[in-house]
């Protein structure tokens, strides 16, 4: 694998999508990979009701912005000596979940620049984007067709594995796949720490967090933790910036769901319109309600995120390492479940 070649068609890849995201209509577009994921966006959710063509930009703009140039030079900085002493070609296999679009593209991203081949089991809910993205990838770089398997039905012959799905699904691929050296991610969700004094803009930044992907992702702020004696329903108003990009039927059936059996068991809660707060200690919460703790110290939040380490994604707030406005903006080195994929495929 010539890795110069491949980092260069990776960044080509990432202008082609942003073009795409940019196009008014596909004549603007010249090779066919860019007319079919065009075309591709606003029908996505034909095949999946959580894809709408808002969702779905946001994933591809999310790539776009992986793909930087800068940012991957910087990246495999780390990795470049070994990538390029690299001998043997492993067989990885990669269990993509579904819950927003091309979730696993990270994943792909690292086998691929490795130097490895990757035989990708993508999720029934999301099968069709990412062949129109590896299409536009071999456009660029011809090698790139010879480095990959897609597959809708089960995994074999491969040498490692890592596999994304629920706590559910993870005890049953830590059984199934138990002789292969393995990374395994389980359920996690993200937490956001509000400060005394928060403006305005960090909190329509917050909303970002909490309601893009309808709330779905590992990334997405689940839980807020506010100072003792705030003022809930001023962050309410300002969190309801967001609505208009709520336009999803499933999410709003989830809504109407969760509001039915709060009033039904009587318990507490405050209805943003389109989302619902309540004062829970649980970190986890279904989709549209977001939970909320009151702290009273520094410690007491540095003592709760300690606590649930193994569950939280990110941590987001003015004075951690994720802003506010950022949590569906990894960089390539910020790897899901805290575990480096890269040292893990050159090892």
């Amino acid at each position: 694998m010539d890795i110069n070649k491949r980092i260069k068609s990776f960044v080509n890849t990432g202008e082609s999508i942003k073009l795409v995201l940019e196009a008014k209509d596909e004549s603007s577009l010249k090779s066919s990979g860019e007319k079919h994921l065009f075309n591709s966006i606003p029908v996505a959710f034909h095949k999946n009701g959580w894809f709408s063509e808002i969702s779905v930009r946001n994933s591809l703009e999310g790539i776009v912005a992986m793909l930087s140039e800068p940012d991957l030079l910087e990246w495999l900085s780390l990795n470049l000596s070994a990538i390029k002493k690299k001998e043997k070609v492993n067989r990885i296999g990669i269990i993509m979940a579904g819950n927003f679009p091309l979730v696993g593209f990270h994943d792909l991203l690292c086998v691929l620049l490795a130097g490895d081949f990757a035989v990708v089991k993508m999720s029934s809910d999301d099968s069709d984007l990412l062949p129109l993205i590896l299409n536009i990838m071999v456009l660029q770089d011809e090698s790139i067709a010879d480095s990959y398997l897609l597959q809708k039905e089960g995994i074999k012959g491969v040498d490692k594995i890592i596999a994304t799905g629920t706590d559910n699904t993870a005890r049953y691929f830590e059984y199934y796949f138990s002789k292969y050296p393995r990374v395994i991610r389980k359920s996690r969700t993200s937490v956001a720490v509000i400060p005394e004094g928060i403006s305005k803009d960090e909190i329509k930044k917050l909303a970002k967090d909490m309601f893009q992907f309808y709330g779905l992702g590992c990334r997405n702020v689940s839980k807020l933790m506010l100072p003792k004696g705030f003022d809930v329903p001023y962050l309410i108003d300002h969190l309801r910036s967001y609505e208009s990009k709520m336009d999803n039927v499933k999410y709003f059936n989830n809504l109407e769901y969760h509001k039915s059996i709060l009033l039904i068991n009587g318990v507490a809660f405050l209805d943003g319109g389109f989302f619902i707060m309540r004062e829970s200690s649980d970190l986890f919460s279904p989709i549209s309600i977001t939970n909320y703790e009151f702290y009273e110290s520094k410690e007491q939040v540095t003592d709760f995120i300690s606590k649930h380490e193994s569950e939280i994604q990110c941590a987001v707030g003015r004075d951690f390492e994720v802003k506010f406005g950022q949590a569906q903006l990894p960089h390539l080195w910020d790897y899901a479940d805290k575990v480096d994929v890269m040292k893990f495929l050159l090892d």
